[in-house]
């Protein structure tokens, strides 16, 4: 009786707190605005409802990690680039978004996406040898994004069941996403038919909705990104000679503020992350590789889904800083394996790659140890723009 007493009081509760919440924001998220897809943030991320609803026709996916967030309030970030011109992205993630968090998130938006394109911007640094940690991974674990994946038909029951396995192994360490993550598991592939359960998962569902849309809209407040303002429509054309102006732009810019160290690397950079460790960082890293990965399984699963769902990637390749790693010591072959780790998965299934790990020694890419500077940025932006527009017509 205790336990029936307490559930109906906690739906109850949930009831009157999700009502609340859904009079405030009104569940509406659509900006009607290009630049909520190239605004870097993570509650965006994790919001099911602030994705769908901000998806166009022609957006396309533009997954990563913690390089979006380098160098965003510059002239060479995605979003500077791409403003007022003929792209529409959607730019996922931030540290620790690595290949489950971004399967799982495909797999939400897939049903969305006119486009059928994605590109998935890999880090060497994903690929040690326990990929994601569990803390990490739950950090950036979406419920609403799980949710909308576990409802997506175009997904086996077989992959989804990886996914799941998968996803409550590294939320080991969170009882409360795990537990989430498990309901959900047995509600959508085991069919749960507990009253129970099923009411109160749709009644945590609702809630986790509507905290996603405050969390969202209260970002938003206090960014640029304003409502029912048209960017980037119809955008103009970049011409070929653009791209040979902004690298000239970005050597320039970065030439300027690369003085003190024979890393090329941004002065403000190495002097606050590596200057103070740079004694104890000398041959740090002999020895290391990037070749055995539990991340290999997860990027898998990724590839997984763009099979299941026809859904075309571009698997872009970062290097690391050549100069910088020679430093500590880790060795030329431990990082070519992750190189061709992945280009041999993604020629498996066919699948595009990007491939910039021999610009490991080209000055001004980095602005730090492994994340892209000014001409790092310029490179990227090429490759994602020309792969949006390929074979376009048919899209």
């Amino acid at each position: 009786m205790k336990r029936i007493a307490a559930f109906f009081t906690a739906f109850a509760l949930l009831i009157l707190t999700a009502a609340g919440v859904h009079f405030f924001t009104d569940g509406n998220m659509d900006l009607n605005n290009r630049e909520f897809g190239t605004w870097i943030n993570s509650y965006k991320d994790m919001s099911y409802n602030a994705l769908s609803q901000n998806m166009n026709d022609e957006t396309m996916l533009v997954m990563g990690s913690s390089e979006f967030h380098h160098g965003v309030r510059g002239m060479f970030h995605p979003k500077a680039v791409f403003r007022d011109r003929d792209i529409d992205i959607m730019c996922l993630g931030a540290a620790y978004s690595q290949s489950l968090c971004h399967a799982v998130a495909l797999g939400a938006m897939e049903p969305l996406l006119k486009n059928r394109k994605v590109v998935l911007i890999l880090s060497p640094s994903w690929f040690t040898g326990q990929g994601v940690k569990p803390e990490a991974f739950s950090v950036r674990f979406s419920q609403s994004n799980y949710d909308a994946m576990m409802k997506n038909e175009n997904l086996s029951d077989e992959l989804k069941m990886r996914i799941a396995e998968k996803t409550e192994k590294y939320l080991v360490k969170d009882d409360k996403k795990r537990k989430a993550a498990e309901l959900c598991r047995r509600i959508n592939l085991e069919g749960s038919e507990r009253f129970t359960e099923e009411a109160m998962y749709r009644i945590e569902r609702i809630f986790d909705s509507e905290r996603n849309n405050v969390t969202v809209l209260t970002a938003l407040f206090s960014s640029e990104i304003k409502k029912n303002r048209e960017v980037g429509e119809p955008g103009s054309e970049i011409d070929e000679n653009f791209w040979e102006k902004m690298m000239n732009k970005a050597e320039n810019y970065a030439e300027k503020r690369t003085t003190n160290n024979e890393f090329f690397m941004i002065d403000s950079r190495f002097n606050k992350s590596i200057k103070p460790v740079l004694g104890s960082s000398k041959n740090s890293n002999i020895g290391r590789s990037y070749g055995k990965s539990r991340e290999y399984e997860d990027l898998e699963i990724f590839l997984e889904v763009c099979r299941e769902t026809g859904i075309e990637p571009l698997i872009l390749i970062q290097p690391v800083n050549g100069y910088w790693y020679d430093y500590t010591g880790f060795p030329k072959e431990g990082r070519e394996a992750m190189r061709e780790n992945v280009t041999r998965m993604a020629e498996k299934y066919g699948y595009k790659v990007a491939d910039f790990f021999d610009e490991a020694y080209t000055p001004y890419f980095f602005e730090d140890a492994v994340h892209p500077g000014a001409k790092g940025w310029i490179m990227i932006d090429e490759a994602i723009y020309s792969f949006y527009h390929e074979n376009q017509e048919s899209c």
